[in-house]
């Protein structure tokens, strides 16, 4: 498993939220700035990937 992961945000093409799993089902989620405007498929592409990270436990 990858230390770290990243999802990009639309809309801000340089940016993304790292995804840190730390220990069993917890995650450290880290974004560029939080008054950034985040999407609902943000969320939902946030949730997919954590969702592959306890795939591959």
């Amino acid at each position: 498993m990858k230390d770290k992961y990243h999802v990009e945000l639309q809309g801000y093409e340089e940016e993304s939220v790292e995804i840190e799993p730390t220990i069993k089902d917890k995650f450290k989620l880290k974004s560029p700035s939080w008054d950034i405007g985040i999407t609902k498929q943000d969320l939902i592409n946030i949730k997919l990937m954590i969702e592959e990270i306890l795939e591959h436990e």
